[in-house]
């Protein structure tokens, strides 16, 4: 099994209030490309940053204090190759990602700005759990 996780922000979209886990897999094949995954979970709650003072008006568009995220859990069931972050749906949808690596849990709080790290170790905390129920192990496979 891969683990992969990812979020939808409230400020993208009025629709994304109801978003439920049917709607998150066209939005993830928008961003990456990639269809083949399995949903394995949401968070149970939606997680919020604020932005530090001196981003506040420069950084998301300059309209936003900070994000109010619903994250994902997917088993990610295909090839490589089917990855595009570049040129998601075969350059039918605006890039928003220049770039994209595995990594294990264990390995995020090195890749987030501080601000944001509240954030990611709640999710990491929750989704360990269930990846450790499904794998036996609170790090996901990597390829």
């Amino acid at each position: 099994l891969l683990f992969v996780i990812f979020f939808f922000n409230d400020t993208a979209t009025t629709e994304i209030y109801t978003l439920s886990l049917h709607d998150a897999l066209p939005i993830f094949f928008e961003e990456t490309n990639i269809k083949s995954i399995t949903i394995c979970a949401q968070s149970r709650d939606w997680l919020r940053y604020d932005l530090p003072r001196v981003m506040i008006g420069k950084a998301l568009k300059g309209q936003y204090r900070g994000q109010r995220q619903k994250w994902f859990l997917v088993s990610f069931d295909g090839e490589e190759d089917e990855i595009d972050v570049e040129r998601p749906g075969g350059g039918k949808f605006k890039a928003e990602f220049s770039s994209w690596k595995w990594v294990g849990l264990d390995e995020l709080s090195g890749l987030i700005v501080p601000f944001k790290l509240p954030v990611y170790d709640a999710i990491v905390e929750e989704f360990g759990a269930v990846i450790e129920a499904a794998t036996g192990s609170s790090t996901p496979l990597r390829r």
